[in-house]
């Protein structure tokens, strides 16, 4: 864990008790014939939003963690060429109130990003 924890810089992290690495397995994902898409990253990042809302219905406290060093976490577990690490999910009690408003002044409008036909 402690290893995990240096794979990230934030103190918050390296306080998780836990960290769930999710992994893309590149070669038994779905590929779309039309263009050769891999979904593997699109089938873990279904699955990480999975496991934050059940961990936030059970009074956990989550954060999907992309920017980490990618290389040190492949070393760490041993990980094939074919298994790549996409994302880090710190999950435990959060130790403060969430301040909702945080980010409030960095997001767009929802009619900037959608158009509602």
């Amino acid at each position: 864990l402690e290893k995990v924890h240096n794979s990230y810089h934030r103190q918050w992290f390296k306080d998780a008790p836990v960290v769930i690495v999710a992994c893309a397995d590149y070669d038994k994902a779905w590929i779309r014939k039309e263009d050769g898409k891999n979904h593997a990253e699109i089938d873990v990042s279904i699955a990480v939003d999975h496991i934050t809302l059940q961990a936030a219905d059970l009074g956990l406290a989550t954060c999907w963690v992309c920017h980490f060093d990618v290389p040190k976490i492949k070393e760490l577990f041993n990980l094939p060429e074919n298994i790549k690490p996409i994302a880090l999910i710190p999950v435990g009690y959060c130790n403060t109130e969430p301040d909702t408003n945080r980010f409030d002044y960095k997001r767009k409008k929802i009619e900037e990003i959608a158009e509602f036909l």
